[in-house]
């Protein structure tokens, strides 16, 4: 019964597009826009925002705090009264509170200026994938995160970068 599934799904495999296609083709199209200038420049140019800075300063803080706390805790936890130990725990529950806010707000930042890229870099992207298929006569070309293995020989995702960052 097992073979049979097997043989059923092989011969599915067989009949799809991507195997009479003789030049194939892999892109990652988040490392191709990520690895470009455009966003190498963008990522910078949040990294020197001041406000950003600030709040990865402030992240970094929280989190020296945290470890000195549970530091604390550790050496003098166990002359503590109960009293002592619940409040010590409420301040760590606050500066940890603190952390993952300052934490949510960098991703969000983040977020935000990889969303940014993307908007701006998708329409080129598009162009510069239809140059690179013609130029290498690419039949197919699959997302690398569909794929389960792909050597460097069929992975355009370099080259796709590069002449992104011709353009």
């Amino acid at each position: 019964m097992l073979t049979k599934k097997f043989f059923v799904i092989a011969l599915f495999c067989l009949l799809t597009p991507a195997a009479f296609a003789e030049k194939i083709g892999v892109l990652n199209p988040q490392a191709a826009i990520m690895g470009s200038d455009i966003a190498k420049k963008a990522m910078r140019d949040l990294e020197e925002n001041k406000e950003y800075a600030a709040l990865v300063a402030k992240a970094e803080n929280l989190r020296a705090d945290l470890q000195s706390l549970a530091k604390e805790a550790e050496t003098k936890g166990m002359t503590w009264s109960v009293d002592e130990r619940a409040s010590h725990q409420k301040k760590i529950e606050y500066v940890n509170a603190d952390f993952q806010l300052a934490g949510q707000k960098i991703q969000a930042e983040r977020k935000a200026m990889s969303d940014r890229v993307v908007r701006e870099v998708q329409p080129k992207l598009e162009k510069v994938i239809e140059e690179v298929v013609k130029k290498d006569k690419l039949d197919v070309v699959l997302n690398a995160q569909a794929v389960f293995f792909a050597g460097e020989k069929v992975d355009i995702t370099k080259k796709v970068v590069e002449a992104l960052n011709k353009k």
